[in-house]
């Protein structure tokens, strides 16, 4: 029974290769990608000057902001916040923090003797939370400096 099992199993992901090399790319996607990079070039001034604001912000993106690009839900309100704490964090390095909290949350209960789905749980509470909370807080500490000088300016002599 198993090896009949192995022979199907082989013989479906050989048929599913086959499928994805004869499909290709989509000619209509393709083609309209290819219509839009021309409106971006010959188009009016003020399309070409934001599609060459995209192409910036692009290059700039590394290869780990994009992959943690991918499994964010909405990288660009991440990068948001993170540009809004005044540091020069990325996405990657949010990313990576998030990730290294995890392991070493899971490893430290692990080795504690908690159980395995409870480790898991607290780990990704610990690594998703913690660096959430953690720009939350340096995002709201220049605009209680803001309104500490506001107070002090209103206080202030002429």
């Amino acid at each position: 029974m198993l090896p009949l099992f192995v022979i199907m199993l082989g013989a479906f992901l050989v048929l599913g290769m086959l499928v994805f090399a004869f499909t290709g790319p989509s000619t209509q996607r393709a083609g309209d990608r290819r219509i839009a990079a021309l409106r971006e070039r010959h188009g009016p001034e003020d399309v070409i000057a934001s599609a060459h604001m995209r192409r910036i912000a692009a290059v700039q993106a590394t290869k780990m902001d994009l992959a943690f690009g991918k499994l964010l839900p909405n990288r660009a309100m991440l990068a948001k916040r993170l540009a809004m704490t005044g540091r020069g964090w990325t996405v990657s390095q949010y990313g990576m923090a998030s990730a290294a909290l995890t392991l070493v949350t899971a490893a430290l209960l692990l080795i504690k003797g908690a159980p395995v789905l409870l480790a898991l749980f607290m780990a990704v509470l610990v690594g998703l939370g913690l660096p959430h909370k953690v720009v939350g807080i340096f995002i709201a500490k220049p605009l209680d400096v803001e309104k500490l000088l506001s107070l002090v300016r209103v206080w202030m002599p002429k």
